[in-house]
């Protein structure tokens, strides 16, 4: 038989079971929170939500992008409601996509100009051992054009190593060269004339 005096629960029904820790009180939300080890933000602290009166975006240093595509973004991000921050990540993002597809581009234009070259040393016409010879006449033929505009385009671009731009360069530089006529049986400086002179002496 159960000593009532040893089990003061059976003794005292009413008073319920009795254990020796001690009754934690309940907690509320914002403590819940507390304890789950984020701390409240301050009051702001937190970039407010919603577009910006102006975007002040950063563009990386030597970026392609131009005034005129940064202006365009950042309308874009005002359409989209996006935050400083936001624009700021979508304006990087555009940055890259650029700069990766121009260094694809460079690329192929490399490759292709060491093919062109190739291709041009192995002509029949203007290749093989009168290729040294003819590349400095086509220089000539460039020369004489003085158009730094157009230098720079074959350079850019690689056709200045292009087989058929080689060989109309070529082609012209010798169609020029025989513009002069040597006149027999003459030592003098004045020996070498022109088609005009030769054709048409009194003009």
């Amino acid at each position: 038989m159960t000593d009532l005096a040893t089990n003061p629960a059976q003794a005292n029904p009413e008073a319920g079971i009795q254990t020796d820790e001690p009754v934690t009180p309940a907690t509320t939300g914002e403590e819940v929170k507390a304890e789950g080890g984020k701390t409240p933000e301050e009051p702001g602290s937190k970039e407010p939500e919603g577009a910006p009166e102006s975007y002040d975006l950063k563009v990386p240093e030597k970026s392609l992008l131009q005034t005129a595509d940064v202006d365009r973004l950042k309308t874009k991000a005002k359409e989209l409601g996006l935050t400083n921050t936001e624009a700021q990540e979508y304006l990087d993002v555009q940055n890259e996509a650029v700069s990766s597809y121009h260094d694809a581009q460079m690329s192929q234009v490399e490759e292709a100009r060491a093919s062109w070259l190739v291709e041009a040393k192995a002509d029949k016409e203007i290749g093989g051992d009168g290729f040294k010879e003819n590349v400095e006449l086509a220089k000539r033929v460039v020369d004489r054009i003085d158009s730094p505009v157009f230098k720079k385009l074959l350079d850019d671009t690689g056709f200045g190593n292009h087989p058929e731009v080689v060989r109309a360069f070529v082609r012209l530089g010798k169609l020029m060269a025989n513009d002069k006529l040597v006149v027999p049986k003459s030592t003098s400086a004045t020996s070498v004339k022109t088609m005009e002179e030769i054709f048409y002496p009194n003009t």
